[in-house]
């Protein structure tokens, strides 16, 4: 038998929905946002604030008014973090890094060093050096 949700879990799952409508419809209001996934409009207003202080989502530019103040439009930020994926195969290894539409912003090879006593060490010293490229911002800079 089914378990019923608790409010965490609904919190969470209202996010994603709010957060994947703007990643698939954006640029999208508020308004819209709430007609798209059935919550509140202050619900979806909640959550919006949230999904703009984490950076995942940005305010860009207003929208169509039909009578009142122009809707604010919201867009998915790609860049607000970033995915590290490495592989080490025979003696080299191969990173990238990808923002979350899945872009390759990053790339690099190299070789493992001759005889390392640490592979794993040099695995996490290539991912640093991949994750310290210039031009990538830190979780939650703007």
């Amino acid at each position: 038998m089914p378990r019923p949700a608790n409010a965490r879990l609904m919190k969470q799952l209202n996010r994603q929905a709010v957060l994947a409508a703007i990643r698939d419809r954006g640029p999208i209001s508020r308004v819209e946002l709430a007609a798209l996934t059935g919550l509140s409009q202050p619900a979806v207003t909640a959550i919006v604030r949230e999904l703009l202080d984490l950076g995942l989502v940005e305010e860009k530019g207003v929208g169509q008014s039909s009578g009142g103040r122009p809707p604010i439009l919201l867009l998915f930020n790609p860049t607000a973090r970033f995915i590290l994926a490495a592989c080490l195969e025979g003696e080299r290894l191969w990173g990238g890094l990808a923002d979350l539409s899945g872009a390759l912003q990053v790339e690099a090879e190299a070789a493992l060093p001759p005889d390392p006593h640490d592979p794993v060490r040099a695995l996490g010293d290539f991912l640093e050096g991949l994750a310290a490229r210039p031009g990538l911002r830190p979780p939650g800079s703007r």
